[in-house]
């Protein structure tokens, strides 16, 4: 599976220089618009930035006037607030976080409850943000089988031991009240962000320069140690990479779908596929298990070079027209005039068409197979979607953490006391096939789970099935030839 590592400007050689920044907070992964994304433009100036450091501690009164504010603009801006939790039920627990607070309480502590609260809402994209900065206690865990293990070392602590005890706090019990506070649909989409929010926990609890362990190792031998604060994570990913495996394999991973500049995916693709065409390749892998989401027409650009299949990513869009939100999209400056002139109160909905994507002289018309997972979220997510509705190439991997009818299109806005951040959906979309109440993720054809076990002896069970089945593909004597004559006629 060894290969070389492309470079965008070695296989770029033509195009233009090309470069994506990865989110700098999950809020900028939204869902997008089918006519101009939202998530395309730049974040409204009400947002933090990264590292900005909330004043604490802050007073009950401050609190109080945070929660209730947040309860407001939820009722105000987004089209379902009881779709997963009743009026009365999340009345009740604003109400009880109201007579639970103290006289004082610091950001960390006041992040907790409100982020409990906001998950009521059952929604990924309505939540309060991590104060990342409040935290310097960073562990490099996921959650596993229930279990919080570490994916690389820290400090005395090796790759693959897992969480036993936080000080005399069960592991069980962090990671119960860590998924409290993580908004999302399913249990899989709260254990994606649970190491995100574990921080947070332990800094409420007085956990902020060190934390005493007890972890089981991976040959069942017990452990103490004591991890110390990390002032910095590992550096970002980068956002796009290609690799040209070894047997004619391109693999092309995709992290993010936010636009930060115009055009930037259409010279990197155009780039791409003009190499491929360039080269013997005998499949193409395109790794979306990471992906944050973002903008959908990233998504339908990319599919445009993959298949000549009708297909759309979303059937319709309900878009609840809010004042707040129209000030938003104004600041922006990202047109959208149907929604600015709309009555306040109402929706905005908009059908989307199956479409024909754009013919491409550099279009790959040889097998291609999709990764997903837990973490192929947002427009990632919808393109998953319309991929397997269409039929327009393999999905291998694991099935979505959020089922591609769900809401999206985020206001974003800055609560002001406390100084977090606070994104609330304020459209709900139908997936691909159109029906509304299909519940269900995104499954991949092909079930491919990689362990951590796996990836920490640097195997990809996932990426491995990918490769065994473009070999397949490519070979008359193991079937290839009816796979390939199945999918030119039918899709896969």
């Amino acid at each position: 599976m060894s290969g070389s590592r492309l470079t965008l400007l070695s296989i770029l050689s033509s195009a233009p220089r090309f470069a994506i920044f990865a989110p700098l907070v999950l809020l900028l992964g939204v869902v997008a618009s089918h006519v101009r994304p939202l998530a395309s433009a730049k974040a409204p100036s009400v947002v933090a930035e990264p590292g900005s450091r909330p004043r604490q501690p802050l007073t009950r009164a401050e609190a109080v006037s945070d929660l209730q504010d947040w309860r407001r603009r939820v009722v105000a801006v987004h089209p379902e607030p009881y779709a997963h939790v009743t009026h009365e039920a999340l009345d009740a627990a604003v109400a009880a976080t109201i007579v639970g607070l103290p006289v004082e309480i610091s950001v960390e502590e006041f992040f907790v409850r409100v982020a409990e609260v906001a998950a009521l809402i059952g929604d990924s994209h309505t939540s309060i943000v991590a104060p990342s900065s409040r935290a310097a206690l960073r562990m490099p865990i996921v959650v596993e089988d229930g279990s919080l293990c570490f994916e690389r070392r820290a400090g005395p602590v090796p790759a693959g031991a897992c969480i036993e005890f936080v000080g005399s706090l069960a592991a069980s019990e962090v990671l119960r009240r860590s998924r409290r506070m993580v908004s999302a649909e399913t249990l899989a989409g709260a254990d994606r962000l649970v190491p995100n929010r574990i921080p947070l926990l332990l800094a409420s609890l007085g956990y902020r320069d060190t934390v005493p362990l007890t972890v089981r190792l991976p040959n069942g031998e017990r452990q103490t140690a004591t991890l110390t604060a990390e002032p910095k994570g590992p550096a970002a990913a980068e956002a796009l990479t290609v690799e040209k495996l070894e047997g004619g394999i391109f693999l092309l991973t995709l992290r993010t779908m936010v636009i930060r500049r115009p055009g930037e995916y259409s010279a990197a693709f155009a780039g791409i596929f003009a190499a491929i065409k360039r080269h013997f390749v005998r499949g193409v892998v395109i790794d979306l298990r990471d992906n944050d989401g973002g903008d959908t027409r990233v998504g339908e650009l990319l599919l445009s070079y993959i298949t000549e299949r009708s297909h759309r990513l979303v059937a319709r869009k309900r878009w609840k027209v809010s004042a707040l939100m129209q000030a938003q999209v104004r600041e922006m400056g990202v047109g959208f005039e149907a929604y600015l002139d709309a009555p306040v109160g109402g929706m905005l909905i908009t059908d989307v068409e199956v479409f024909e994507p754009i013919e491409r002289t550099d279009r790959y018309r040889g097998p291609v197979v999709f990764l997903t997972g837990p973490k192929t979220l947002s427009a990632a997510m919808m393109t998953a979607d319309a991929v397997s509705e269409y039929k327009l190439a393999l999905v291998v991997g694991e099935s979505t953490s959020s089922p591609p009818n769900y809401f999206g299109e985020t206001y974003i806005y800055q609560l002001p006391h406390s100084g977090l951040s606070a994104t609330i959906s304020t459209a709900a979309f139908v997936r691909a096939s159109g029906e509304p109440s299909d519940a269900s993720m995104v499954d991949p054809h092909v079930w491919a789970a990689t362990r951590l076990l796996d990836r920490l002896s640097g195997g990809d069970h996932g990426l491995r099935t990918a490769i065994q089945l473009i070999e397949r593909w490519n070979n008359p004597s193991g079937g290839g030839v009816a796979l390939a004559s199945r999918v030119s006629r039918e899709g896969v």
